[in-house]
């Protein structure tokens, strides 16, 4: 099954303050990121996450370069919280990644806004509504797109297991869900 829509995500943290030393809460946020690595390679069934990802020092590694393989990590800065990235593909269960002919089925493309109407040069055109990010007067998500953000969401969530996180954000085929964007679903 090929993964082919897009998504990267963003995640809140609370790293462990420890004594409040910086160092402590950066190894803590790192250590965060392995973890969350690790449950998503291990727990994330219906996508992937790009690899390779990046590495953290961390003391969770084994030997002496204490270097894991981990998402991203960003510290907090001004009001917007300490912040895990993943990067990714999805794609929904059930659905066949190509006919029985071997070639990519027609529904497999996934426009990720409704349809609009416009008039150009006395020529009327229907088709969805694109640009950058589809910030076009009363462009919405598909349907879709939607539904796809909202399974994506839950199983992210699901697959998360060993930190506590919040999805503040989650991008799928070009559309915000969350800071910046429509209501997450």
């Amino acid at each position: 099954m090929a993964n082919t829509i897009p998504f990267t995500a963003y995640f809140k943290i609370v790293p462990n303050r420890g004594n409040g030393k910086r160092f402590e809460i950066q190894y803590s946020r790192e250590n965060m990121a392995g973890l969350v690595h690790n449950d998503l390679l291990t727990n994330f069934i219906n996508g992937n996450i790009a690899q390779p990802g990046g590495t953290v020092t961390s003391s969770l590694a084994e030997g002496p370069a204490n270097v894991i393989s981990a998402v991203a990590v960003k510290p907090q800065f001004g009001d917007s919280p300490d912040t895990l990235t993943v990067v990714g593909f999805y794609n929904q269960p059930g659905e066949d990644s190509a006919d029985e002919t071997g070639e990519d089925s027609a529904d497999e493309n996934h426009p990720p806004y409704g349809e609009i109407t416009i008039i150009s040069h006395g020529a009327v055109l229907t088709g969805p509504g694109t640009g950058p990010v589809g910030r076009v007067m009363g462009v919405t998500p598909s349907a879709n797109n939607t539904n796809i953000a909202a399974a994506l969401r839950a199983e992210l969530l699901a697959a998360i297991t060993s930190v506590s996180v919040e999805l503040i954000k989650l991008e799928v085929a070009g559309q915000a869900y969350g800071w910046g964007g429509v209501h997450l679903p």
